[in-house]
């Protein structure tokens, strides 16, 4: 059976001489694969960057040194929201 013009076209675009093989198939669904990651990837990337909450601290530890018993200490952990959502900080939890 002969091939048309159209699918000799598409064989030469793909790669393929000769007609496709069960080779063939298994190199182009590979490459598909890959295409199909990688555009995923992107999205997500895409996706996480634009209108996502981003919280910002300079800051994440603090070492008060030595604390005489029953003393009073405090520290101030700066936070800044620079995403371009509302931040909501929905707990706190102390080490």
């Amino acid at each position: 059976m002969a091939l048309k013009k159209s699918e000799n076209k598409q064989n030469k675009i793909l790669g393929l001489v000769g007609g496709p093989t069960g080779k063939d198939y298994m190199l182009l669904f590979k490459r598909m694969k890959f295409v199909f990651c990688a555009a995923g990837l992107a999205l997500l990337w895409a996706a996480s960057a634009l209108g996502a909450p981003r919280l910002i601290m300079p800051e994440t530890v603090f070492d008060f040194g030595y604390v005489p018993q029953n003393a009073t200490v405090s520290h101030v952990f700066w936070l800044y929201s620079t995403g371009d959502d509302t931040l909501k900080i929905l707990s706190v939890k102390t080490g």
